[in-house]
């Protein structure tokens, strides 16, 4: 996807991602990683400042932004509680309905695959 490599939300996502893939094999629980919970908080300091854009909902609940948190759901799914997981989830459920259910995302049907992966 041409957008999401130009994207430094989705970027940090992605070497968060792999901070906590390389942490785990080094039987350092992510968790506790000081790397990865700082590569965790710039993504979602990133996030919360597309989340509260000046410029509308469609920055707000855009393709990068509902990306984002459908990354952090399954990256939260397998390193974290499920009361994380489940706030990310209810944020998630509230910028699909946003933008007019699943079937509007646009991407060729790429987020809605990954929503419901």
């Amino acid at each position: 996807m041409p957008w999401s490599l130009k994207s430094p939300l989705l970027a940090t996502l992605s070497i968060y991602t792999t901070a906590a893939i390389q942490s785990e094999s080094l039987k350092i629980p992510p968790n506790s990683n000081p790397l990865v919970i700082s590569y965790k908080l710039t993504a979602i300091q990133l996030l919360n400042e597309k989340l509260r854009s000046e410029k509308g909902l469609d920055e707000q609940v855009g393709n990068e932004a509902i990306c984002a948190v459908a990354i952090l759901v399954s990256m939260e799914w397998y390193w974290s509680e499920f009361d994380v997981v489940e706030k990310h989830l209810k944020g998630l459920v509230e910028m699909v309905r946003l933008r007019g259910g699943l079937g509007e995302l646009g991407l060729h049907e790429f987020l809605k695959r990954m929503i419901l992966m």
